[in-house]
């Protein structure tokens, strides 16, 4: 777990998904030009994933193949976040991860999801980090910014917004789909060290594609 990313993640997100939320029941709510909007932005990134997948690298054995070693934080600040990780090391801005979970937060709110499936193909293509680093710190964001999502669509269902259209969450529907979330998501993190990084871009640039292509259609 790169904790630093982490909390930056979450600092950034659970401002845009008040915002993302507000926007969804007032100006957006009617979504269907924004999801055409989002489907395009999802479609440049599948499309850079399967491109970086396809693309002959040379000497990419460490970065592309491996899942083993531990990661080591040498700078937390408000500026950068450094570390190391399978004998290379990764740097990003803090302020420029803030601003990119700050949009994502917003998409997230509008369309009722923590945010975190939405940002780990932008730190995987953008900032160039290996997808091993970036799981649990999304992961971890999606469900503190899921849990404060639901709380407060349960708020604005309280509101003049509650009584003009349906917008609080469907708990049943919700806790069926998160059984097998729930499911889904050990058995990936138990099995992510085993599967070569270049095949998670392959599968996670296949179905960024076809979500944006199902948006756009």
């Amino acid at each position: 777990m790169v904790w630093p990313l982490a909390w930056t993640v979450i600092l950034g997100t659970l401002p845009g998904v008040f915002v993302g939320a507000i926007l969804r029941v007032t100006l957006l709510s009617d979504s269907d030009a924004f999801e055409v909007f989002v489907g395009l932005v999802l479609l440049y990134f599948g499309a850079r994933l399967l491109y970086e997948v396809a693309r002959p690298r040379e000497g990419a054995g460490g970065a592309l193949t491996g899942g083993a070693g531990t990661v080591r934080i040498t700078e937390a600040t408000l500026r950068r976040v450094e570390y190391g990780y399978g004998g290379k090391t990764y740097a990003l801005s803090t302020p420029a991860v803030l601003a990119l979970s700050l949009g994502v937060g917003v998409i997230g709110g509008i369309y009722s999801i923590g945010g975190g499936s939405n940002i780990a193909p932008f730190l995987v293509t953008v900032f160039g980090l290996p997808v091993y680093t970036v799981a649990g710190a999304t992961l971890i964001g999606t469900f503190v910014t899921s849990l404060t999502g639901v709380a407060f669509y349960e708020l604005l269902a309280a509101t003049r917004f509650g009584a003009e259209m349906s917008i609080a969450p469907d708990w049943l529907l919700g806790l069926t789909l998160g059984v097998g979330g729930l499911a889904g998501t050990y058995a990936g993190a138990r099995l992510q060290r085993y599967v070569p990084e270049r095949l998670i871009r392959g599968v996670l640039g296949a179905l960024v594609t076809i979500l944006a292509l199902r948006y756009i259609l």
